[in-house]
């Protein structure tokens, strides 16, 4: 529910400084402005819609894997990541497909996450025999480069008529586990294996990436761009967006003036 809210608010940063033709771009300050804005909300939520998501906590789940790079049943316990506020953008872009009627927005973005956990698992990793066992388990990425590509439908307003999109991952990830059976020996094994598993997948295979992300961010995105915030909530949100717009950053000048004249 948090993630849902903290996108949907992106879309609503994105639709108030009218991204509607690609000669009626943001400015350089205004960009700035919002990607800032974003960052200050994944750390600090929002009144009333969602609390932080940076760091972003779970507190239990369950994995039940048939595959066979990871197979058996899992527990997740208590799993903290942090690092998706300290994004770099590294562009920023949209055009028009005139013939399609198409506005795309390109963004680059990077970042590092860094995860930590408590597990429980009982199955097999790679080619190692089955393993079982509880305890730790900690991922640091180098930068996570993160491609992202939306088409929506130029002919209507405020990002509304959602087309498709496309993710491109890549990431260098370094996984440590420890509290495997019988020795910390088979914890080394599992952390190298893991750590192989997961470099090779988002680095080598795009196409599995790709058919396990792309049908959910279509999904996700879909979902969201149909979200209306409650119409009680409506002004107190705009009003608390104007004031954060105006305080996070110097640059927000162009952003709020524009959230004030809705």
């Amino acid at each position: 529910m948090k993630q849902s809210i903290i996108i949907t608010i992106f879309f609503v940063i994105i639709s108030k400084v009218q991204i509607t033709k690609c000669d009626e771009l943001p400015s350089e300050n205004e960009v700035d402005g919002m990607f800032t804005c974003l960052r200050y909300i994944f750390k600090n939520g929002l009144p009333l819609l969602a609390g932080p998501i940076d760091p972003l906590n779970v507190e239990h789940y369950e994995i039940d894997s048939e595959s066979n790079l990871v197979f058996g049943h899992y527990e997740i316990n208590q799993l903290i990541m942090t690092g998706l506020s300290d994004f770099i953008v590294g562009s920023f872009s949209t055009s028009n497909i005139d013939d399609e009627h198409i506005l795309r927005i390109k963004c680059k973005l990077a970042f590092h996450l860094n995860i930590t956990s408590n597990y429980r698992l009982d199955g097999k990793v790679g080619n190692v025999a089955s393993i079982n066992g509880d305890g730790n388990l900690v991922m640091k990425t180098s930068p996570v480069q993160l491609d992202l590509t939306m088409d929506f439908d130029s002919r209507c307003e405020n990002l509304k008529c959602f087309k498709k999109a496309h993710a491109d991952i890549h990431m260098e990830s370094s996984v440590n586990v420890t509290g495997l059976k019988p020795n910390a020996r088979m914890s080394s094994l599992i952390s190298r294996q893991l750590t192989a598993i997961i470099n090779d997948l988002f680095n080598h295979n795009a196409e599995i990436v790709d058919a396990f992300l792309d049908p959910l961010l279509n999904e996700l995105i879909e979902s969201l761009t149909k979200i209306e915030i409650p119409s009680g909530l409506e002004g107190v949100v705009k009003i608390y967006l104007y004031f954060l717009w105006m305080s996070c950053s110097k640059q927000f000048d162009a952003l709020g003036h524009a959230i004030g004249k809705q």
